[in-house]
């Protein structure tokens, strides 16, 4: 079996028959945990109209949906006692007890009858996992959890590494989280693959890719973008069979939360998909090109002392 440093510089190549990497953050909180401020895009604003002057008879689709979500009643806060994100590396745990417990999660948080087996492929596929765990009472409990899959393929005579985010389950009430689920994104880039590829119909994860894909040196693409690079679709050729970045009907109805747009693209692009029907959206970033070494070698950049 490969040390943690060998399976944590290339997952895709972690054996898929060998036991698992498992590495854990545990972080160490109160007995309750009051809700934060969620972390997200900037929410545009209508300007102002001049004193006296007639409100618009529309509004736009940001500013409702701010409306709304201000409305609505908040989550209830999580209580525990402490916390534990578990990092996978290489073959997912496969035993009966672990993927009922997973799929048991999947079904409380989607709401609609995902099958079994559909939780098994996933994690068969997977070779890079994150589970995140509580401890209250001296119980231990699954409350989220994603799955990655990492694989190499051959594009314009040069191999690529690309890291698709298959799947993401949170509990909504761990959404206001120390911004959770913003570091579970953190931990499910490797550094090292030069293509990022996500499939969603929730509005929040989009923005999400998005700030990911800036704050790590990529260009995002999705159903909203012109000028796509080739090799963006050569991307979503090699792992869907086809090039379009709406997919119709691939779920069995809405499996996230309702959520509501608070950007202009995500209402746009959310306009293109009818979740209750299945559909989806794809978003593929790119690592951005450098004059010496073109679009598959990162360029180094020190970000606040770290190279991203």
């Amino acid at each position: 079996m490969r040390s943690l440093v060998e399976a944590e510089r290339d997952p895709s190549d972690a054996r898929k028959d060998g036991a698992p990497v498992r590495e854990s953050a545990v972080f160490r909180c109160a007995a309750r945990v009051e809700e934060a401020p969620v972390e997200d895009a900037p929410m545009e604003e209508a300007p102002s109209a001049p004193e006296g002057a007639r409100p618009a008879a529309r509004e736009s689709m940001v500013v409702r949906a701010a409306r709304a979500e201000d409305e609505a009643e908040p989550s209830p806060a999580l209580e525990f006692d402490s916390l534990t994100i578990e990092r996978e590396v290489g073959a997912q745990p496969r035993n009966d007890a672990f993927v009922d417990r997973v799929h048991a999660l999947t079904l409380r948080i989607a709401g609609v009858p995902i099958p079994f087996e559909e939780t098994q492929t996933r994690l068969a596929r997977a070779n890079l996992g994150h589970y995140i765990f509580i401890e209250r009472g001296g119980l231990r409990d699954l409350i989220g959890y994603s799955l990655n899959e990492i694989f190499r393929i051959d594009l314009c005579a040069s191999t690529v590494r690309v890291n698709y985010f298959c799947s993401a389950f949170l509990l909504p009430e761990t959404r206001n989280l120390f911004s959770l689920y913003s570091v579970l994104g953190a931990m499910r880039v490797s550094g090292r693959e030069e293509i990022v590829l996500m499939r969603t119909q929730n509005p929040l994860v989009m923005t999400s890719f998005f700030r990911l894909c800036r704050r790590h040196g990529y260009r995002a693409f999705s159903a909203a973008s012109t000028n796509i690079p080739p090799v963006a679709r050569e991307v979503l050729v090699a792992r869907f069979g086809h090039d379009d970045f709406v997919h119709r009907r691939v779920y069995p109805g809405r499996v996230s939360p309702v959520e509501m747009a608070r950007t202009t693209t995500t209402c746009r692009l959310m306009s293109l998909i009818d979740p209750d029907a299945g559909d989806s959206c794809v978003f593929c970033g790119v690592l951005r090109e450098t004059r010496a070494g073109g679009p598959y070698r990162r360029e180094v950049r020190l970000r606040r002392g770290v190279a991203a």
